[in-house]
Protein backbone atom coordinates (compact mmCIF):
# COMPACT_ATOMS: atom_id res chain seq x y z
CA UNK A 1 0.00 0.00 0.00
CA UNK A 2 2.54 2.43 1.11
CA UNK A 3 4.83 1.41 -2.13
CA UNK A 4 1.62 2.36 -4.54
CA UNK A 5 1.07 5.89 -2.45
CA UNK A 6 4.73 6.53 -2.86
CA UNK A 7 4.25 5.50 -6.82
CA UNK A 8 1.18 7.99 -7.38
CA UNK A 9 2.87 10.86 -5.41
CA UNK A 10 6.15 10.81 -7.62
CA UNK A 11 3.70 10.81 -10.66
CA UNK A 12 1.91 14.17 -9.09
CA UNK A 13 5.51 15.70 -8.76
CA UNK A 14 6.27 14.57 -12.29
CA UNK A 15 3.11 15.93 -14.04
CA UNK A 16 2.99 19.12 -11.31
CA UNK A 17 6.89 19.49 -12.59
CA UNK A 18 5.93 18.94 -16.45
CA UNK A 19 2.98 21.31 -15.89
CA UNK A 20 5.44 24.17 -14.10
CA UNK A 21 7.66 23.65 -17.17
CA UNK A 22 5.06 24.30 -19.65
CA UNK A 23 3.80 27.10 -18.20
CA UNK A 24 7.22 28.76 -18.49
CA UNK A 25 7.23 27.66 -21.89
CA UNK A 26 4.26 29.54 -22.66
CA UNK A 27 5.19 32.53 -21.10
CA UNK A 28 8.13 32.39 -23.72
CA UNK A 29 5.84 31.93 -26.49
CA UNK A 30 3.55 35.06 -25.80
CA UNK A 31 7.20 37.18 -25.54
CA UNK A 32 8.22 35.49 -29.09
CA UNK A 33 4.81 36.20 -30.41
CA UNK A 34 5.09 39.92 -29.67
CA UNK A 35 8.43 39.92 -31.12
CA UNK A 36 7.01 38.86 -34.43
CA UNK A 37 7.86 41.94 -36.66
CA UNK A 38 11.33 41.62 -35.22
CA UNK A 39 12.00 38.26 -36.46
CA UNK A 40 9.96 39.54 -39.90
CA UNK A 41 12.37 41.99 -40.88
CA UNK A 42 15.27 40.23 -39.89
CA UNK A 43 14.02 37.82 -42.35
CA UNK A 44 13.21 40.57 -44.98
CA UNK A 45 16.19 42.70 -44.12
CA UNK A 46 17.95 38.57 -45.73
CA UNK A 47 15.73 38.51 -48.94
CA UNK A 48 16.40 42.07 -49.79
CA UNK A 49 20.07 41.34 -49.69
CA UNK A 50 20.07 38.65 -51.77
CA UNK A 51 17.78 40.50 -54.39
CA UNK A 52 20.79 43.24 -54.39
CA UNK A 53 23.01 40.95 -55.23
CA UNK A 54 20.67 39.28 -57.52
CA UNK A 55 20.37 42.99 -59.24
CA UNK A 56 23.78 43.05 -60.09
CA UNK A 57 24.92 43.38 -63.32
CA UNK A 58 27.57 40.94 -64.13
CA UNK A 59 26.41 37.63 -62.92
CA UNK A 60 26.87 34.51 -64.40
CA UNK A 61 24.61 31.85 -64.94
CA UNK A 62 25.35 29.45 -62.36
CA UNK A 63 25.65 32.64 -59.84
CA UNK A 64 22.13 33.96 -60.61
CA UNK A 65 20.52 30.40 -60.41
CA UNK A 66 22.19 30.04 -57.43
CA UNK A 67 21.11 33.21 -55.85
CA UNK A 68 17.76 32.50 -57.30
CA UNK A 69 17.91 28.99 -55.17
CA UNK A 70 18.47 31.02 -51.66
CA UNK A 71 16.16 33.05 -52.28
CA UNK A 72 13.77 30.04 -52.52
CA UNK A 73 15.03 28.57 -49.29
CA UNK A 74 13.94 31.96 -47.29
CA UNK A 75 10.80 32.29 -49.43
CA UNK A 76 9.73 28.16 -49.57
CA UNK A 77 8.25 28.94 -45.35
CA UNK A 78 7.75 32.74 -45.50
CA UNK A 79 5.67 33.70 -49.29
CA UNK A 80 4.37 30.90 -51.02
CA UNK A 81 3.92 32.65 -54.19
CA UNK A 82 7.20 34.39 -54.14
CA UNK A 83 9.11 31.09 -53.72
CA UNK A 84 7.37 29.40 -57.10
CA UNK A 85 7.96 32.81 -58.70
CA UNK A 86 11.61 32.33 -58.12
CA UNK A 87 11.40 28.43 -59.14
CA UNK A 88 10.28 29.33 -61.91
CA UNK A 89 13.23 31.85 -62.84
CA UNK A 90 15.46 28.98 -62.11
CA UNK A 91 13.63 26.41 -64.33
CA UNK A 92 13.77 29.35 -67.16
CA UNK A 93 17.66 29.99 -66.45
CA UNK A 94 18.04 26.15 -67.04
CA UNK A 95 16.22 25.99 -69.93
CA UNK A 96 17.93 28.60 -71.62
CA UNK A 97 20.87 26.94 -70.79
CA UNK A 98 20.01 23.47 -71.53
CA UNK A 99 21.24 22.29 -68.52
CA UNK A 100 19.45 19.26 -67.12
CA UNK A 101 20.88 19.00 -63.57
CA UNK A 102 19.99 22.90 -62.93
CA UNK A 103 16.34 22.40 -64.66
CA UNK A 104 15.27 19.32 -62.78
CA UNK A 105 16.69 20.34 -59.64
CA UNK A 106 14.10 23.26 -59.37
CA UNK A 107 11.25 21.20 -60.93
CA UNK A 108 11.81 18.38 -58.15
CA UNK A 109 11.89 21.81 -55.68
CA UNK A 110 8.59 23.35 -57.52
CA UNK A 111 6.86 19.63 -56.84
CA UNK A 112 7.81 19.43 -53.59
CA UNK A 113 6.81 22.95 -52.86
CA UNK A 114 3.14 22.58 -54.39
CA UNK A 115 2.94 18.95 -53.04
CA UNK A 116 3.05 20.63 -49.30
CA UNK A 117 0.83 23.43 -50.34
CA UNK A 118 -1.56 21.33 -50.97
CA UNK A 119 -1.61 22.00 -55.07
CA UNK A 120 -1.27 17.94 -55.39
CA UNK A 121 -2.68 18.26 -59.37
CA UNK A 122 -0.07 21.07 -59.76
CA UNK A 123 3.07 18.57 -58.20
CA UNK A 124 2.05 15.05 -60.07
CA UNK A 125 2.17 17.54 -63.28
CA UNK A 126 5.24 19.22 -62.41
CA UNK A 127 6.90 15.56 -61.49
CA UNK A 128 5.81 14.33 -64.91
CA UNK A 129 7.66 16.40 -66.45
CA UNK A 130 10.75 15.37 -64.69
CA UNK A 131 12.28 11.88 -66.80
CA UNK A 132 13.35 9.03 -64.78
CA UNK A 133 15.64 8.13 -67.32
CA UNK A 134 17.14 11.33 -67.42
CA UNK A 135 17.81 12.32 -63.82
CA UNK A 136 20.92 12.65 -62.64
CA UNK A 137 22.39 10.18 -59.63
CA UNK A 138 22.56 13.16 -57.60
CA UNK A 139 19.08 13.77 -58.06
CA UNK A 140 17.59 10.54 -58.21
CA UNK A 141 17.30 10.51 -54.14
CA UNK A 142 15.33 14.07 -54.02
CA UNK A 143 13.16 12.58 -57.20
CA UNK A 144 12.40 9.30 -55.05
CA UNK A 145 11.77 11.54 -51.92
CA UNK A 146 9.25 14.51 -53.66
CA UNK A 147 7.36 10.74 -54.94
CA UNK A 148 7.47 9.53 -51.82
CA UNK A 149 6.00 12.63 -50.08
CA UNK A 150 3.26 13.69 -53.06
CA UNK A 151 1.61 9.63 -52.98
CA UNK A 152 1.65 10.04 -48.64
CA UNK A 153 -0.40 13.32 -49.16
CA UNK A 154 -2.84 12.22 -51.89
CA UNK A 155 -3.40 9.13 -49.54
CA UNK A 156 -3.37 10.73 -46.54
CA UNK A 157 -6.30 13.64 -47.68
CA UNK A 158 -8.43 10.41 -50.04
CA UNK A 159 -11.60 10.35 -49.52
CA UNK A 160 -12.31 7.22 -52.03
CA UNK A 161 -10.84 3.82 -50.86
CA UNK A 162 -9.65 2.79 -54.40
CA UNK A 163 -7.53 5.64 -54.83
CA UNK A 164 -6.10 5.90 -51.15
CA UNK A 165 -5.15 2.00 -51.75
CA UNK A 166 -3.21 3.15 -54.99
CA UNK A 167 -1.97 6.02 -53.60
CA UNK A 168 -0.70 4.08 -50.45
CA UNK A 169 0.89 1.07 -52.53
CA UNK A 170 2.95 3.68 -54.73
CA UNK A 171 3.90 5.75 -51.35
CA UNK A 172 5.46 2.58 -49.91
CA UNK A 173 7.14 1.74 -53.14
CA UNK A 174 8.88 5.55 -53.47
CA UNK A 175 9.92 5.24 -49.61
CA UNK A 176 11.31 1.63 -49.75
CA UNK A 177 13.17 2.78 -53.07
CA UNK A 178 14.62 6.25 -50.98
CA UNK A 179 14.99 4.52 -48.16
CA UNK A 180 17.48 1.84 -49.47
CA UNK A 181 19.76 4.54 -50.88
CA UNK A 182 20.19 6.68 -47.69
CA UNK A 183 21.83 6.16 -44.58
CA UNK A 184 19.82 4.95 -41.82
CA UNK A 185 20.79 7.95 -39.60
CA UNK A 186 20.25 10.53 -41.77
CA UNK A 187 17.40 12.92 -41.80
CA UNK A 188 15.68 12.06 -44.80
CA UNK A 189 15.96 8.29 -43.67
CA UNK A 190 14.76 8.90 -40.48
CA UNK A 191 11.78 11.68 -41.45
CA UNK A 192 10.40 8.57 -43.85
CA UNK A 193 10.53 5.91 -40.91
CA UNK A 194 9.10 8.00 -38.54
CA UNK A 195 5.99 8.61 -40.83
CA UNK A 196 6.09 5.22 -41.51
CA UNK A 197 5.80 4.37 -38.00
CA UNK A 198 2.98 7.48 -37.01
CA UNK A 199 1.17 6.04 -40.03
CA UNK A 200 0.86 2.40 -38.30
CA UNK A 201 0.15 3.65 -34.78
CA UNK A 202 3.68 2.72 -33.70
CA UNK A 203 4.20 5.58 -31.18
CA UNK A 204 6.79 4.83 -29.35
CA UNK A 205 9.67 4.03 -32.90
CA UNK A 206 7.82 6.96 -34.48
CA UNK A 207 8.82 8.95 -31.03
CA UNK A 208 12.47 7.47 -31.09
CA UNK A 209 13.30 8.52 -34.63
CA UNK A 210 12.27 12.41 -34.10
CA UNK A 211 14.24 12.56 -30.85
CA UNK A 212 17.25 11.31 -33.45
CA UNK A 213 16.53 13.89 -35.59
CA UNK A 214 15.85 16.57 -33.47
CA UNK A 215 19.18 16.02 -32.18
CA UNK A 216 20.73 17.08 -35.70
CA UNK A 217 18.34 20.18 -36.01
CA UNK A 218 19.00 23.80 -34.50
CA UNK A 219 15.84 25.56 -32.40
CA UNK A 220 14.95 28.49 -34.55
CA UNK A 221 14.91 26.24 -37.47
CA UNK A 222 12.26 25.24 -40.01
CA UNK A 223 13.93 21.65 -39.46
CA UNK A 224 13.68 21.96 -35.84
CA UNK A 225 9.90 23.28 -36.08
CA UNK A 226 8.89 20.29 -38.12
CA UNK A 227 10.47 17.68 -35.69
CA UNK A 228 9.28 18.70 -32.54
CA UNK A 229 5.56 18.89 -34.40
CA UNK A 230 5.85 15.17 -35.55
CA UNK A 231 7.54 14.66 -32.48
CA UNK A 232 4.35 16.42 -30.24
CA UNK A 233 2.00 14.05 -32.63
CA UNK A 234 3.78 10.43 -30.57
CA UNK A 235 2.67 11.76 -27.64
CA UNK A 236 -1.57 11.37 -28.42
CA UNK A 237 -3.49 10.49 -27.08
CA UNK A 238 -1.86 9.44 -23.60
CA UNK A 239 0.39 12.68 -22.86
CA UNK A 240 -1.01 15.79 -23.58
CA UNK A 241 1.24 17.63 -21.34
CA UNK A 242 4.57 16.70 -23.71
CA UNK A 243 2.42 17.02 -26.49
CA UNK A 244 1.60 20.74 -26.00
CA UNK A 245 5.44 21.05 -24.91
CA UNK A 246 6.35 19.75 -27.96
CA UNK A 247 4.21 21.92 -30.19
CA UNK A 248 4.89 25.05 -27.82
CA UNK A 249 8.85 24.72 -28.62
CA UNK A 250 7.34 23.88 -32.28
CA UNK A 251 5.85 27.42 -32.54
CA UNK A 252 8.80 29.08 -30.96
CA UNK A 253 11.46 27.79 -33.53
CA UNK A 254 8.36 28.81 -36.10
CA UNK A 255 8.79 32.24 -34.94
CA UNK A 256 11.95 33.03 -34.71
CA UNK A 257 12.60 31.26 -37.87
CA UNK A 258 9.76 33.57 -39.13
CA UNK A 259 7.83 30.49 -40.97
CA UNK A 260 4.35 31.42 -42.14
CA UNK A 261 3.56 28.46 -43.05
CA UNK A 262 3.13 26.64 -39.60
CA UNK A 263 0.99 23.87 -38.23
CA UNK A 264 1.56 24.12 -34.27
CA UNK A 265 0.21 27.01 -32.95
CA UNK A 266 -3.36 25.74 -34.91
CA UNK A 267 -2.76 22.46 -32.94
CA UNK A 268 -2.12 24.42 -30.09
CA UNK A 269 -5.40 26.52 -30.45
CA UNK A 270 -7.34 23.77 -31.03
CA UNK A 271 -5.79 22.01 -27.64
CA UNK A 272 -6.45 24.87 -25.21
CA UNK A 273 -10.38 25.27 -27.37
CA UNK A 274 -10.61 21.91 -26.07
CA UNK A 275 -9.18 22.14 -22.39
CA UNK A 276 -10.97 25.45 -22.22
CA UNK A 277 -8.81 28.01 -22.31
CA UNK A 278 -10.93 30.47 -25.22
CA UNK A 279 -8.92 33.51 -24.64
CA UNK A 280 -5.34 31.71 -25.58
CA UNK A 281 -7.28 29.51 -28.15
CA UNK A 282 -8.54 32.79 -29.47
CA UNK A 283 -4.74 34.29 -29.47
CA UNK A 284 -3.41 31.15 -31.32
CA UNK A 285 -5.58 30.68 -33.93
CA UNK A 286 -5.54 34.38 -34.87
CA UNK A 287 -1.97 34.26 -34.73
CA UNK A 288 -1.73 31.09 -37.23
CA UNK A 289 -4.53 32.64 -39.45
CA UNK A 290 -2.14 36.10 -40.10
CA UNK A 291 0.41 33.80 -41.07
CA UNK A 292 -1.36 31.83 -43.34
CA UNK A 293 -3.07 34.35 -45.11
CA UNK A 294 0.45 36.04 -45.65
CA UNK A 295 2.02 32.70 -46.50
CA UNK A 296 -0.95 32.15 -48.96
CA UNK A 297 -0.93 28.65 -48.49
CA UNK A 298 -4.39 26.68 -49.91
CA UNK A 299 -4.06 23.77 -47.12
CA UNK A 300 -3.26 25.66 -44.34
CA UNK A 301 -5.77 28.43 -44.81
CA UNK A 302 -8.30 25.47 -45.19
CA UNK A 303 -6.77 23.72 -42.34
CA UNK A 304 -7.07 26.85 -39.87
CA UNK A 305 -10.51 27.50 -41.88
CA UNK A 306 -12.19 24.59 -39.77
CA UNK A 307 -11.44 25.35 -36.83
CA UNK A 308 -11.08 29.63 -36.92
CA UNK A 309 -14.86 29.89 -36.64
CA UNK A 310 -15.68 28.13 -33.87
CA UNK A 311 -12.95 29.59 -31.65
CA UNK A 312 -14.04 32.73 -32.88
CA UNK A 313 -17.23 32.11 -32.01
CA UNK A 314 -16.81 30.60 -28.35
CA UNK A 315 -14.18 33.60 -27.86
CA UNK A 316 -17.25 36.57 -28.90
CA UNK A 317 -19.49 34.45 -26.47
CA UNK A 318 -17.40 34.22 -24.00
CA UNK A 319 -16.41 38.04 -24.34
CA UNK A 320 -20.38 38.57 -24.77
CA UNK A 321 -21.03 36.47 -21.45
CA UNK A 322 -18.41 39.46 -19.72
CA UNK A 323 -20.36 42.14 -21.09
CA UNK A 324 -22.86 41.03 -19.09
CA UNK A 325 -20.92 40.76 -16.28
CA UNK A 326 -19.68 44.05 -16.51
CA UNK A 327 -23.07 45.55 -17.12
CA UNK A 328 -24.60 43.87 -13.54
CA UNK A 329 -21.16 44.71 -11.83
CA UNK A 330 -21.66 48.05 -12.89
CA UNK A 331 -25.72 48.49 -11.51
CA UNK A 332 -24.70 46.75 -8.72
CA UNK A 333 -21.81 49.68 -7.95
CA UNK A 334 -24.15 52.59 -9.20
CA UNK A 335 -26.94 51.03 -6.04
CA UNK A 336 -23.63 50.84 -3.68
CA UNK A 337 -22.57 54.34 -4.55
CA UNK A 338 -26.07 55.50 -4.12
CA UNK A 339 -26.20 53.60 -0.76
CA UNK A 340 -22.90 54.98 0.44
CA UNK A 341 -23.82 58.71 -0.82
CA UNK A 342 -26.47 58.30 1.08
CA UNK A 343 -24.73 56.84 4.32
CA UNK A 344 -22.08 59.84 3.68
CA UNK A 345 -24.81 62.31 4.79
CA UNK A 346 -25.91 60.32 7.61
CA UNK A 347 -22.57 59.84 9.08
CA UNK A 348 -21.95 63.18 8.62
CA UNK A 349 -24.67 64.08 10.94
CA UNK A 350 -23.64 61.91 13.34
CA UNK A 351 -19.91 63.10 12.79
CA UNK A 352 -20.95 66.73 13.71
CA UNK A 353 -23.03 65.26 16.58
CA UNK A 354 -20.15 63.19 18.00
CA UNK A 355 -17.72 66.07 17.41
CA UNK A 356 -19.71 67.97 19.98
CA UNK A 357 -20.34 65.35 22.38
CA UNK A 358 -15.95 64.75 22.14
CA UNK A 359 -14.86 68.33 22.85
CA UNK A 360 -17.24 67.89 26.02
CA UNK A 361 -15.65 64.95 26.71
CA UNK A 362 -12.04 65.81 25.75
CA UNK A 363 -12.82 69.00 28.47
CA UNK A 364 -13.84 66.71 30.91
CA UNK A 365 -10.73 64.50 29.93
CA UNK A 366 -8.70 66.74 30.53
CA UNK A 367 -9.67 67.55 33.97
CA UNK A 368 -9.69 63.89 34.52
CA UNK A 369 -6.11 63.76 33.48
CA UNK A 370 -4.90 66.20 35.65
CA UNK A 371 -6.64 64.80 38.45
CA UNK A 372 -5.25 61.24 36.74
CA UNK A 373 -1.85 62.79 37.07
CA UNK A 374 -1.83 64.33 40.47
CA UNK A 375 -2.98 60.95 42.37
CA UNK A 376 -0.25 59.20 40.25
CA UNK A 377 2.56 61.15 41.58
CA UNK A 378 0.75 60.74 45.28
CA UNK A 379 1.09 57.13 44.00
CA UNK A 380 4.65 57.27 43.40
CA UNK A 381 5.81 59.59 46.08
CA UNK A 382 3.80 56.68 48.21
CA UNK A 383 5.51 54.04 46.46
CA UNK A 384 8.65 55.42 47.07
CA UNK A 385 8.37 55.78 50.74
CA UNK A 386 6.82 52.20 50.82
CA UNK A 387 10.13 50.81 49.02
CA UNK A 388 12.28 53.05 51.44
CA UNK A 389 10.45 51.81 54.04
CA UNK A 390 10.36 48.32 53.27
CA UNK A 391 13.96 48.74 52.17
CA UNK A 392 15.48 49.85 55.74
CA UNK A 393 12.98 47.19 57.28
CA UNK A 394 14.87 44.43 55.58
CA UNK A 395 17.89 45.74 56.52
CA UNK A 396 16.74 46.43 60.05
CA UNK A 397 16.01 42.90 60.04
CA UNK A 398 18.55 41.89 58.87
CA UNK A 399 21.09 43.70 61.04
CA UNK A 400 19.75 42.93 63.91
CA UNK A 401 19.86 38.78 63.51
CA UNK A 402 23.35 39.65 62.16
CA UNK A 403 23.97 41.76 65.53
CA UNK A 404 21.91 39.01 68.03
CA UNK A 405 24.67 36.76 66.35
CA UNK A 406 27.69 39.12 66.91
CA UNK A 407 26.70 39.70 70.66
CA UNK A 408 26.21 35.94 70.78
CA UNK A 409 29.34 35.33 69.78
CA UNK A 410 30.98 38.12 72.02
CA UNK A 411 28.96 36.69 75.40
CA UNK A 412 30.53 33.35 74.30
CA UNK A 413 33.96 35.13 74.21
CA UNK A 414 33.68 36.53 77.29
CA UNK A 415 32.53 33.77 78.72
CA UNK A 416 35.55 31.69 77.69
CA UNK A 417 37.49 34.65 78.71
CA UNK A 418 35.98 35.32 82.03
CA UNK A 419 36.75 31.75 82.77
CA UNK A 420 40.24 31.82 81.58
CA UNK A 421 41.39 34.62 84.08
CA UNK A 422 39.20 32.53 86.89
CA UNK A 423 41.34 29.40 86.18
CA UNK A 424 44.62 31.97 85.93
CA UNK A 425 44.59 33.21 89.27
CA UNK A 426 43.18 30.37 90.93
CA UNK A 427 45.85 28.50 89.45
CA UNK A 428 47.79 31.54 90.86
CA UNK A 429 49.17 32.61 87.53
CA UNK A 430 49.13 36.47 88.41
CA UNK A 431 52.38 37.37 86.63
CA UNK A 432 50.96 35.17 83.03
CA UNK A 433 47.58 36.75 83.30
CA UNK A 434 49.32 40.40 83.83
CA UNK A 435 51.28 39.64 80.73
CA UNK A 436 48.57 38.52 78.62
CA UNK A 437 46.07 41.54 79.69
CA UNK A 438 49.28 43.83 78.04
CA UNK A 439 49.22 42.12 74.67
CA UNK A 440 46.65 43.95 72.07
CA UNK A 441 47.00 40.33 70.07
CA UNK A 442 43.32 39.47 71.47
CA UNK A 443 41.72 43.29 70.22
CA UNK A 444 43.98 42.68 66.54
CA UNK A 445 42.09 39.43 65.97
CA UNK A 446 38.90 40.25 66.94
CA UNK A 447 39.31 43.79 64.93
CA UNK A 448 40.00 42.08 61.84
CA UNK A 449 37.13 39.44 62.77
CA UNK A 450 35.04 42.22 62.77
CA UNK A 451 35.78 44.03 59.88
CA UNK A 452 35.09 40.38 58.07
CA UNK A 453 31.81 39.96 59.42
CA UNK A 454 31.45 43.44 58.66
CA UNK A 455 32.24 43.06 55.21
CA UNK A 456 30.21 39.87 54.38
CA UNK A 457 27.01 41.59 56.12
CA UNK A 458 27.19 44.48 53.77
CA UNK A 459 28.31 42.84 51.00
CA UNK A 460 25.11 40.64 51.20
CA UNK A 461 22.87 43.73 51.43
CA UNK A 462 24.40 45.46 48.82
CA UNK A 463 26.34 43.19 46.45
CA UNK A 464 27.02 45.44 43.83
CA UNK A 465 28.63 48.36 46.13
CA UNK A 466 31.93 48.04 44.78
CA UNK A 467 30.97 47.86 41.16
CA UNK A 468 28.53 50.55 41.42
CA UNK A 469 30.97 53.38 43.69
CA UNK A 470 33.26 52.33 40.96
CA UNK A 471 30.69 53.45 38.55
CA UNK A 472 31.01 56.89 40.18
CA UNK A 473 34.71 57.72 39.97
CA UNK A 474 36.88 58.57 36.89
CA UNK A 475 38.02 55.21 34.53
CA UNK A 476 41.73 55.99 35.99
CA UNK A 477 40.67 55.80 39.47
CA UNK A 478 38.68 52.81 39.88
CA UNK A 479 38.80 50.87 43.78
CA UNK A 480 40.92 47.61 42.54
CA UNK A 481 40.44 45.28 45.59
CA UNK A 482 43.28 42.66 46.81
CA UNK A 483 43.39 39.21 46.68
CA UNK A 484 40.48 37.69 48.99
CA UNK A 485 39.66 40.95 50.14
CA UNK A 486 35.89 41.62 50.09
CA UNK A 487 36.18 45.21 51.36
CA UNK A 488 39.13 47.91 51.61
CA UNK A 489 39.65 50.79 54.42
CA UNK A 490 38.21 53.16 51.68
CA UNK A 491 34.97 51.05 50.63
CA UNK A 492 34.41 50.64 54.74
CA UNK A 493 34.25 53.77 55.31
CA UNK A 494 31.53 54.49 52.32
CA UNK A 495 29.69 51.40 53.12
CA UNK A 496 28.73 53.17 56.48
CA UNK A 497 28.58 56.30 55.01
CA UNK A 498 25.41 54.48 52.71
CA UNK A 499 24.06 53.06 56.02
CA UNK A 500 23.60 56.66 57.13
CA UNK A 501 26.61 57.24 59.54
CA UNK A 502 27.76 60.28 58.23
CA UNK A 503 29.42 61.53 60.67
CA UNK A 504 33.31 60.99 60.53
CA UNK A 505 33.89 60.72 64.48
CA UNK A 506 31.09 57.87 64.38
CA UNK A 507 32.74 56.53 61.79
CA UNK A 508 36.67 56.50 63.45
CA UNK A 509 35.30 54.84 66.34
CA UNK A 510 33.47 52.03 64.86
CA UNK A 511 36.67 51.30 62.02
CA UNK A 512 39.22 52.61 65.30
CA UNK A 513 41.40 54.94 62.96
CA UNK A 514 41.66 58.30 64.14
CA UNK A 515 39.02 61.09 62.52
CA UNK A 516 41.49 62.61 60.82
CA UNK A 517 42.42 59.90 59.23
CA UNK A 518 38.82 59.15 58.16
CA UNK A 519 38.97 62.65 56.92
CA UNK A 520 41.36 62.22 54.83
CA UNK A 521 40.36 59.11 53.30
CA UNK A 522 36.94 60.81 52.55
CA UNK A 523 38.48 63.50 50.70
CA UNK A 524 40.77 61.49 48.58
CA UNK A 525 38.22 59.86 47.62
CA UNK A 526 35.62 62.34 46.70
CA UNK A 527 38.74 63.87 44.68
CA UNK A 528 38.57 60.55 42.43
CA UNK A 529 34.63 61.21 41.78
CA UNK A 530 33.29 61.88 38.51
CA UNK A 531 30.85 64.49 40.41
CA UNK A 532 32.25 65.98 43.57
CA UNK A 533 29.48 67.93 44.77
CA UNK A 534 27.06 64.87 45.21
CA UNK A 535 29.23 62.15 45.19
CA UNK A 536 28.33 61.30 48.73
CA UNK A 537 24.63 61.44 47.95
CA UNK A 538 25.06 59.21 45.06
CA UNK A 539 26.59 56.87 47.38
CA UNK A 540 24.08 57.12 49.48
CA UNK A 541 21.39 55.79 46.53
CA UNK A 542 23.22 52.83 46.56
CA UNK A 543 20.95 49.75 46.99
CA UNK A 544 20.11 46.82 46.14
CA UNK A 545 17.82 44.08 48.16
CA UNK A 546 16.94 41.43 45.77
CA UNK A 547 19.25 39.15 47.40
CA UNK A 548 18.23 39.41 51.42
Amino acid sequence: MIKKLLILLLLLLFRLGFAAGNDSLLTALDKEMAKREVYDAAKINRINQLKQYLAAGGLTTPERYSLNGRLVAEFIPYQFAQAVQYLEHNISLAQKTNNLLFLYKAKLQLAELLSSSGNYAESAAVLTQVNRRQVPDELLDYYYYCHTWLNFRLKFYSAYNATRDAYSQRYHAYADSVMDRLPNNGEDYLQIAETRYRDTGENLKSREANLKRLAMAAPGTRAYSRITFFLAQSYLPDDIGQYKKYLILSALSDIRASVKDNASLTALAVQYFKEGDIERAHRYINFAFDDASFYNSRLRLQSISSVLPLINKAYEKAVQKEKAKLQVTVIIISVLALLLLALFFYIYRQVANLRRARKNLQQANEQLNALNGQLQQAHNELKHLYTELTDTNRIKEYYIGNLLNVCSDYLDKLDTYRKTVKKMIMGRQVAELLEKTKSSELIDEELILFYKNFDAIFLQIYPDFVEQLNALLLPEEQITLKNGELLSTELRIFALIRLGITDSAGIARLLRYSVNTIYNYRVKIKNKALFRDDFETQVMKIGAFNNL
